[in-house]
This record gives C-alpha cells, sequence and structure tokens, in this order.
C-alpha cells in the first residue's frame, strides 16, 4: 500500500497519510508493529524521499506505541546497499527491520542478512526443502529463474546479531511430498530447530497451537 518512493508530491501525501491510520489499527489490535515497504522510484532524490517519509511515520509509530518496519521487499529495499542507507538515516527504536530470507538478490542474501539483523524487530522465513546443509533453492516466480540461499547461514548471522524475536514461517513444504499444508508447517517448524540446534548446540521445543500465527523463538 502507498509508495513512499513516487515522485508526485500529491499522492505521496496522500499516501502517507493513509499509511498513518494502519498504526492505529495496529494498536487497537495489541499488534507490536506494521511493515511498511519503500516503493519504487529511481532518480537520485528517491532515498530522501523514503527517508522523510519513514521518519513522519516512525514518529506517528511512536506516538500509537506500535513500532515501523521495513522489509526487504523491492525498490530501494531491494539491496543491502538500500536497506544500510535507510537504516543509516533512521537511527530509532521505533524504526525497526524485517529481513524476509528468501527475498534478498541474488548472491545478496548473507549481506543483506548482515545488514538488516541488527535492528530485526521480526523475521520471515521461507522453506522450500529440509536439507540438512539449509541450502535453500527453488524456481523464482515459476519461470525457471532459480535462485537460492542458505537458511542456516541466515539463522546464524541472526543469531550473531542477538535477535530474540520471531521466526515467523512464510511459506513451507512438507519433507515428504503429497502431505497436507499442516503437515508442511509441523516440518517447517522441527526443520528450523533442527537447523537452530546445530547451531547454538541446544534443544528446542515447540507447542503446535494456532496455525494461523506460527512462530520459533531463537
Amino acid at each position: 500500500m502507498g509508495n513512499l518512493a513516487g515522485t508526485d508530491p500529491s499522492i505521496r501525501r496522500t499516501d502517507i497519510e493513509s499509511l498513518k491510520q494502519w498504526f492505529y489499527t495496529a494498536s487497537a489490535v495489541n499488534s507490536p508493529a506494521i511493515r511498511i515497504n519503500t516503493g519504487h522510484a529511481y532518480d537520485s532524490d528517491a532515498l530522501n524521499r523514503v527517508v522523510d517519509a519513514y521518519q513522519e511515520l516512525a514518529d506517528v509509530g511512536q506516538q500509537a506505541g506500535v513500532r515501523l518496519l521495513m522489509e526487504n521487499h523491492g525498490g530501494l529495499s531491494a539491496h543491502s546497499n538500500g536497506l544500510s542507507k535507510n537504516l543509516a538515516h533512521l537511527d530509532s527504536d521505533w524504526f525497526r527491520a524485517c529481513p524476509d530470507t528468501a527475498n534478498f538478490l541474488p548472491d545478496d542474501s548473507e549481506d543483506g542478512m548482515k545488514v538488516l539483523a541488527p535492528r530485526a524487530f521480526s523475521c520471515h522465513v521461507k522453506v522450500f526443502n529440509h536439507s540438512s546443509d539449509g541450502q535453500q533453492s527453488w524456481d523464482y516466480q515459476a519461470n525457471g529463474d532459480m535462485r537460492s540461499y542458505n537458511l542456516k547461514t541466515s539463522l546464524k548471522i541472526l543469531k550473531d546479531a542477538d535477535y530474540q524475536g520471531p521466526l515467523c514461517i512464510e511459506r513451507s513444504v512438507p519433507k515428504e511430498p503429497d502431505l497436507d499444508s499442516t503437515t508442511g508447517i509441523r516440518d517447517a517448524i522441527q526443520y528450523l530447530q533442527d537447523l537452530l540446534a546445530r547451531i547454538s548446540n541446544v534443544t528446542f521445543s515447540c507447542e503446535l497451537k494456532d496455525i494461523s500465527n506460527l512462530g520459533v523463538l531463537l
């Protein structure tokens, strides 16, 4: 929703004012944070527009008691360089990050996670297979463009940054094919726990209750 990087000032102002209302909606339902993407524009002043908008929105978030999260989700947040610049200009506890393990551009996953992990408030995880080394591969948009990243490496970067938030599973697959989605979620939770145990040399437990709001705490 909205385009913070947009070049038309009247449209951008309408977008910003509309987005402000979501902080109060989030507060009403006891949500601690909302995510707002940077939007798309590629002129030399795009970063300044996004930073100004994020600052204005983060101030509203502070008033409402709801944090503003930036995810690596295209536009000026597509690459670690853009993510780093946004975070450098907004040193506020009310402006935090929400890394998505599978949204980084090719060959930028590790650098991107290192940028976002220290400021992460939440993290989206996509599981495409259950490889023991954590290597994930998938056909991006089912068009033959194969993408990959290492989930174990991503989790290690989060741990090294002392990340204490949830791992929110956005995509999961069952360990055995042709099983239902609930099995896939259970298998993904166990897979994450196994990877975390290899990183930390500890065991984890997770009780499955509401599959619509699953998380695994580091």
